[in-house]
């Protein structure tokens, strides 16, 4: 299996010819492929890009220079990582002593990653999902002639090979370890959770029942919000991450049992619009699944 392939169609000025359906189905990412990329620049400031993942919804933003160039990635993970969740804070107490107004004025080259994970126009859609499983990451830039021309997902993937789902059931391919959090502990506590066990949406307990669920992307959004700035009295970053997990987590899960077919597991995602489930029986946490998971199932038959 190869990761790049010749250039098969090129015009004249070396981008691809999307002019006729015979070129366009020349390569496999074309079906999946999203063209309304959001990106920012590397002068971008952190809340600025926080705001645009906030309003999109989508939890990575390429970063591009001229001409959609892409020099780096930024997501939702290195925006917790920098609020205090990983080694990114250093630059907080460092360069901003702690204080979240000046903190989130800096751009985001200084937490971007400059080498970036993207799939290349060419590839196979088997391709792209390899190196999402060897690189571990759930989306990817997708690069022709060195500029990007759209992005692609692991949901992307799964739409177009859903009909391969096979006939297995949650159990068999669900996370049965999974990493929790406590409806009242900090966001500080869940930022270095978060990063530590490189997960991004994590169930909420309470008192050893599901009472929800959160992610990296619910701190960005609280971040982007005025919410966190009402109360403050010393403007500093820890004064934000002390609020709670119920400020900022969905106020309940999408469960599904064990037995449970993966089609179905898949069905309840595509219609809830989520890219996790709740593995439960009589309100016990037994596992998640995952739309990776399923992508998985799908290529490992």
């Amino acid at each position: 299996m190869t990761f790049r392939r010749e250039h098969r169609f090129l015009r004249s000025n070396g981008r691809p010819n999307f002019s006729t359906k015979k070129r366009e189905e020349e390569s496999e990412l074309e079906k999946v492929i999203r063209r309304d990329v959001v990106t920012v620049a590397k002068t971008t400031p952190i809340k600025v890009c926080a705001q645009k993942m906030a309003r999109s919804g989508y939890r990575r933003m390429p970063v591009t220079v001229e001409q959609r160039r892409l020099v780096g990635i930024v997501t939702a993970t290195d925006i917790v990582n920098y609020l205090g969740g990983g080694e990114y804070y250093a630059i907080v107490q460092k360069r901003h002593k702690d204080n979240i107004f000046s903190a989130l004025r800096e751009p985001v080259s200084s937490i971007m990653t400059r080498e970036v994970v993207k799939a290349y126009y060419e590839e196979t859609i088997e391709d792209v999902v390899s190196k999402m499983i060897k690189f571990n990451v759930g989306g990817m830039p997708v690069i022709f002639e060195d500029e990007i021309v759209g992005i692609v997902t692991e949901r992307d993937l799964l739409r177009a090979i859903s009909n391969q789902i096979p006939d297995l059931l949650v159990r068999d391919v669900m996370t049965r370890n999974v990493v929790t959090a406590s409806i009242d502990e900090t966001l500080l506590d869940l930022a270095k959770r978060i990063v530590e066990r490189g997960v991004r949406r994590l169930p909420v307990l309470s008192q050893n029942k599901v009472v929800g669920v959160v992610s990296s992307m619910d701190i960005v959004k609280y971040i982007a919000s005025s919410e966190p700035f009402r109360h403050m009295v010393l403007g500093l970053v820890k004064e934000v991450m002390n609020a709670r997990v119920a400020d900022v987590a969905s106020p309940s899960a999408i469960t599904i049992t064990p037995e449970s077919r993966l089609s179905d597991a898949y069905r309840l995602m595509i219609e809830r619009d989520v890219g996790m489930l709740v593995v439960s029986r009589s309100n016990e946490l037994k596992g998640l699944i995952t739309e990776r998971d399923i992508l998985l199932a799908c290529f490992s038959r």
